[in-house]
This record gives structure tokens, C-alpha cells and sequence, in this order.
């Protein structure tokens, strides 16, 4: 049997999952139709976590317009019957089966009504050896040509797939060609190989199954269109960072708290002014653990207000400073004030988990929508229980580290520079960190439903079906893999964002006050920027009608991810293709990690890290200031393949970046532009 090797990472991203179609090394095509499970490579994929991401995408997917899920994807995912698998090795079939001769361009093995195994039993008796390689004769005996693959597919976005459909009047002809125009299917036509004629245009058909289940609906033909053009299958991958399986739990019961909806209250609403607290940074992370714990699990959670606890407090506060005196002397007293510090004690905790126990973020955000709207999204989850959860190496444990006392002047003088130059909050090595790729499904034709009109045949979501083994028909599988790898965290300054903001763009301050506290500096910026606090796959989505500079914080985040991921080979040895991202916006921050798909890392961003942070951001400022292809690029947007749009890996498929974020000059996105006098990095 032969045998072709891939990269583990392309099979998440590319066509090698059941129900994709893959161009193979000896130019012919064929289906993925099944997998061979690796249950190891599995060990460090949390299913609650994987489900819980897996559900959310659901839902949002659900909530496009246009937008359907399988229905067998839906049912396994919600009757825990499920399955994940990782890929070890890929299981394929030649499709599609309608040959074409090579040399006279006549069509072979259209049959309708046959059955796939008949027709490649059909196929293996006109197989004859040729050089050393099996070649199918041309069934036209004045022809001595061979048979190839007819390199074409009808797809529809309801997720059916078919060799080309051939017209009626082509079907009552004995010798059919087809003539492929240059690799566009609109283009081709079908003929008469005895006459010469031309029989028809290339066309498709519409799609039977939406025919009957939307009779009234638009765009019902299915989609001629080349193996190659990748139209055909679209598989859509998920990434997280999978955190241990108790803060995994502890996520999953606080999401299925907090409802989706802005009429949340009781346990609700104060969990959710927990997680805006703890992404602010008014509750340090382990304390909001403590508390979120003893809510949950410990059946603490209690309605008595904060203000009836505070109240409370004070009193017996009172009567113990009215006993101390009194204690010193008597015994009876001395009882009296242990019970007294027993119940002040007792309160405090309550004090812990007491109804608006987080009130105090309503300070900075009042709204009840949009707290939710924040505490609802897992990468802000993610962002307030990621400290603490993996190993990490900051600028502090740095210093402690060096004994040279010189150098250690020089990196304090480095980190002084990166923070005024580049208006960096924070930089942490993490050298644990798991990060889990997950496919959930596929679509066909289209990649998203993004649609205006609900009478369009809805883009449907399949799920993965092995057919290679009689186990799993009818079964739903996902694909999933993790990596223990290192990794940079990237903080910006909220401050210096909004600063910056506020003089190019007129963003309006309530107070002068915002621009030098660090917490309502960042809670305004969540308030002001709609795409702060969505996940990035969905940017696009909720903010294309938005006017560009209510975005402007988030492209800026995500336009300095790039640079430092182009410019990072010099130091740590990785390239871009060894490195990517993880936005964490809502957190101002993002993450660069090894694309690693073992438990391997050189600790080439460790060596980052300690000795070339600056040098770093220097380079990356380098890469930002040109473009090779300038003056086009910068007239077109200052966005291109030659600067800060990568190829791969991109979660937003590089929608927004522009260099002129940093250095100023004009941004375009699609109908829209804006003018940028002064970058982020200008002057810095």
C-alpha cells in the first residue's frame, strides 16, 4: 500500500478529515473517508473543557443568520455520545470516479444509479500496467489515451457533495467530452465526440434534498468548482488554552451560571461581576477562586446583601472594642470576646460569598448586558484563571535570578524602555502551557453563513463521520489534539491605549483621571470597543458595519502579534511557521506559543525572554515602519503577505491589520478607510 505523509498540524486545517477531497502527490484526487484513532495523544484534552468550547461554537454558529448545525452533531453533543479522536493515520478512497481521457477528452463512468463499489470494480477491470504504473484504457478504440480524474465537484452549502452534473441532452450522447477552459467550470463545455458538436454549457443543478426542505429559498444550485479551489471543503478548527481539569470544572459550572441573556440575577449576576472583577484586576485571581469555590461547591453562596454582613460587622466590631478593655481583667469577659472574634470571623467569610460581593466593579461597568456579554466569553475566562495555572516566569523572577549586579541594571533598564517605547504592561514566560486544536465540523461551498436575508439556504455545519469502520456509522467525531508547549504572555497598557485613542481618534473621557488608573483606563476601553470583547473568529462578524476606529484598539493588538511573530526567528530560533498566536483581547493581551504538536520545546522563547526582549520589540518596530512591496502596500491599506498578513493560523484570517496602527498612514477594511496621523509606536 502506498503510504503519504503530512504535517499533524494541516490535518486540522486543510481537507485531510472525513469528507474532504485531497489532491495526492501522483496527481490524482481522492476522499478522506476515515481516520485511525490515537487515544494517548488524548490524554491532556479535558472533554469538559473540549465540550463546553465545542457548545458555545454551536450555539453562536446557530445564532448566524443562515446558519444550521447537523442535527446527528447536535444529538451526540448534547446526549454525551460524542466522540474525540486524534488522527494517526488517514484513511482515503479515489473520488471522484468520472474519468476523462487524457488525450480525446471523453468522458467515462457517468452512470447514474451504480453504486461506488460496483463502479470502482468497474474501473480496477480496465486497469492495465503501463511503465511500471496501473493506467485505465480509454474506451474509445481509435484511442490509445488513458484515463485521469475529471478534476471537478457539484458541492452545495448543505453539506452534499457529487461528481459534475451532466446535462440531459449530454446523457443520450454515446461519447461525451468535456472541455475544460482554463480551470473555471462556467467556463467548460460538454460535447459530442462523434459529431464535434457542443452540446451544452457547464452547469449545475439544483441541490434536490434543499429543493424540498426550501422550496421558497435562494442560491438552491449546488456549485461547480475545482478539487483545488478548496471551495469544496472548509473545515473549521477551534483553539484554546486547556487549563487543569479542576479550573476546567470550576469554568464550566460558572458558565452554566451565568446565562446568555442580561436578565441574569442571584448566583448569576454576582459570578459574572466576579469574572469582570478578576479580568480588571480588582480581585486578585487566587482570591476569586476562593470565592467563586465556595459559591459553587461548598453550598456558601448566601442572599444576605453585603450591606446587611457590613452592618452586621460593625456591631460586633463595636461590642468587641467595648469588651477588650474589660477582658483583660475578666475572665467572663474573656469568653465573651473569643465568641465575639468567632462571629467577626464567621461574618467575614459570608462577607466572601454574599450577594453583591462584587459590587464594586459596577463602579467602572454599570451595565448588566454588557458584564455578561463579557463574563460570558470564554477567552475572558480564560484570561482571569490563566495566571496561576501554568508555570511562569516573570520580569521579577528575572531580576531575582541575576547576580551580576551591571546586568542586572541593564535589564532593568531594558524593561524600562519596553514599557515607555512600546507601551508594554507586562511579559511572562509561561513554559507549560497546553493548548488544545479542535475541528468540530465542516462546511461545504461556503466557510461562513454571513448572510443579510434569512431566505437563503442556510450554510449547514456537517459533522465527521468515519466510515471505515462499521463501530462508528452514524457516529459524530471530533478531531482533537494538545501540545504541551512554551509560550510568551503580551500585555499593553490600557492607559496608553486610551491615551493614544483619545488624541487620534477623539475617543471622549468622562475624567482626566481615566488616562492614569490602570482599571477604569481598561474598563472604559471595553466599554468604548465592541471587538474587545468578543472572540476574535467573531470580529469580522459584529464589527463590519462599525465605523473603523471604534475597532481600532483590537487591530492594534492584533497588528503587534504579527510583527513580533515575524520578527522572532532572530532570537529564539523559531520562525513564523514554528510560532502563532492566541488573542485574549478583552485582556488587552495575547499569547505566542510553539506550534508544537508533541510535548517538545527548545526554549528558544525562554532565551528570548532573558536576554533579547528589546531587541525584540526593536526589530519588530523595524518590520513595521516598511513593507518590501512599498508604496503599494502602504497605498492599499499598509496590509499585505509581504509584512504583517501570515499564511497560517491566523484567527481572523488577518481581517484589520495594518501597519499604519503603528506608525501612522491609512487603514482600509473592504468600503472602508481611516486616516491615521499619529501610530501607537509613533515617538515611543
Amino acid at each position: 500500500m502506498e503510504q503519504q505523509y503530512i504535517q499533524k498540524s494541516r490535518l486540522f486545517r486543510e481537507s485531510y478529515l472525513p469528507g474532504g477531497v485531497v489532491k495526492l502527490r501522483n496527481d490524482s484526487y481522492a476522499m478522506v473517508v476515515g481516520t485511525r484513532n490515537n487515544p494517548q495523544a488524548l490524554q491532556n484534552v479535558d472533554e469538559t473543557q473540549l465540550f463546553d468550547v465545542i457548545n458555545r461554537f454551536l450555539l453562536e454558529w446557530q445564532d448566524l443568520i443562515g446558519g444550521e448545525v447537523d442535527e446527528m452533531l447536535k444529538y451526540a453533543l448534547s446526549s454525551r455520545t460524542l466522540l474525540v479522536h486524534c488522527p494517526s493515520d488517514v484513511y482515503i478512497s479515489p473520488y471522484p470516479l468520472l474519468l476523462q481521457c487524457a488525450k480525446c477528452k471523453i468522458l467515462d463512468f457517468y452512470q447514474t444509479g451504480i453504486s461506488e463499489e460496483k463502479l470502482l470494480s468497474e474501473i480496477k477491470k480496465r486497469s492495465r500496467k503501463s511503465g511500471g504504473r496501473s493506467l485505465i484504457q480509454c474506451k474509445n478504440p481509435a484511442c490509445n489515451g488513458h484515463m485521469v480524474q475529471l478534476p471537478y465537484l457539484s458541492v452545495h452549502r448543505c453539506g452534499s457533495l457529487s461528481p459534475i452534473n451532466l446535462p440531459f441532452q449530454a446523457l443520450r450522447v454515446k461519447n461525451i467530452t468535456f472541455a475544460d477552459q482554463g480551470g473555471s467550470f462556467f467556463g467548460s463545455a460538454f460535447g459530442n465526440y462523434d459529431t464535434g458538436e457542443k452540446i451544452a454549457t457547464a452547469l449545475s443543478m439544483p441541490c434536490s434534498p434543499c429543493t424540498h426542505r426550501h422550496p421558497e429559498g435562494i442560491d438552491l444550485s449546488q456549485r461547480g468548482t475545482p478539487i483545488t479551489s478548496g471551495e469544496s471543503f472548509f473545515p473549521h478548527a477551534v483553539q484554546y488554552i486547556s487549563l487543569n481539569k479542576d479550573t476546567g470544572r470550576l469554568i464550566s459550572d460558572i458558565c452554566a451560571q451565568i446565562q446568555s441573556n442580561s436578565s441574569i440575577n442571584g448566583l448569576g449576576i454576582d459570578l459574572a461581576e466576579g469574572i469582570v472583577a478578576g479580568l480588571l484586576g480588582v480581585i486578585p485571581q487566587d482570591c476569586l477562586r476562593e470565592m467563586f469555590t465556595k459559591m459553587l461547591y461548598n453550598g456558601s453562596a448566601d442572599n444576605t446583601s453585603v450591606e446587611e454582613i457590613e452592618e452586621k460587622i460593625r456591631l460586633k466590631q463595636q461590642a468587641y472594642n467595648a469588651y477588650y478593655d474589660l477582658a483583660k481583667t475578666d475572665p467572663l469577659m474573656q469568653e465573651i470576646l473569643a465568641s465575639v472574634e468567632k462571629d467577626l470571623a464567621d461574618l467575614h467569610q459570608k462577607l466572601k460569598t454574599a450577594k453583591g460581593v462584587f459590587k464594586e466593579i459596577r463602579t467602572y461597568i454599570e451595565n448588566d448586558e454588557l458584564i455578561n456579554a463579557i463574563a460570558n466569553e470564554r477567552r475572558t475566562q480564560e484570561s482571569v484563571f490563566f495566571r496561576g495555572a501554568f508555570k511562569e516566569f516573570t520580569i521579577k523572577d528575572r531580576l531575582l535570578d541575576e547576580k551580576n549586579p551591571e546586568t542586572k541594571e541593564i535589564v532593568t533598564q531594558n524593561w524600562d524602555d519596553l514599557k515607555s517605547k512600546y507601551g508594554v504592561a507586562d511579559v511572562v514566560h509561561i513554559s507549560n502551557l497546553n493548548v488544545v486544536l479542535s475541528t468540530i465540523g465542516y462546511t461545504r461551498e461556503k466557510r461562513y453563513p454571513y448572510s443579510e436575508s434569512e431566505s437563503v439556504t442556510p450554510v449547514i455545519l456537517k459533522a465527521f463521520e468515519d466510515r471505515t469502520d462499521q463501530n462508528l456509522r452514524g457516529k459524530a467525531i471530533v478531531y482533537a489534539m494538545s501540545a504541551e508547549t512554551e509560550g510568551l504572555l503580551i500585555r499593553l497598557d490600557p492607559r496608553k491605549i486610551l491615551k493614544w485613542c483619545h488624541e487620534e481618534f477623539n475617543w471622549p473621557l468622562p475624567s482626566d483621571s481615566l488616562l492614569t488608573d490602570r482599571i477604569a483606563a481598561h474598563a472604559h476601553l471595553l466599554k468604548t470597543c465592541p471587538a474587545l470583547i468578543c472572540s476574535p473568529t467573531e470580529v469580522y462578524r459584529e464589527t463590519k458595519f462599525l465605523d473603523i476606529k471604534q475597532s481600532a484598539p483590537f487591530h492594534l493588538l492584533h497588528t503587534i502579534s504579527h510583527c513580533l511573530l515575524s520578527t522572532a526567528k532572530r532570537h529564539s530560533g523559531y520562525d513564523e511557521k514554528s510560532l502563532t498566536e492566541y488573542l485574549l483581547p478583552m485582556d488587552l493581551s495575547f499569547l505566542i506559543y510553539v506550534t508544537s504538536v508533541q510535548n517538545y520545546t527548545a526554549g528558544g522563547l525562554l532565551t528570548l525572554f532573558k536576554h533579547y526582549l528589546l531587541p525584540w520589540f526593536d526589530d519588530a518596530s523595524n518590520f513595521a515602519f516598511h513593507c518590501v512591496f512599498d508604496p503599494i502596500c502602504s497605498d492599499q491599506g499598509s496590509s499585505c503577505s509581504g509584512c504583517v498578513q501570515t499564511v497560517l493560523g491566523c484567527e481572523t484570517f488577518n481581517f484589520g491589520l495594518s501597519r499604519s496602527y503603528l506608525f501612522g498612514g491609512e487603514v482600509k477594511n473592504e468600503d472602508r478607510s481611516l486616516n491615521i496621523i499619529k501610530g501607537y509606536w509613533n515617538g515611543k
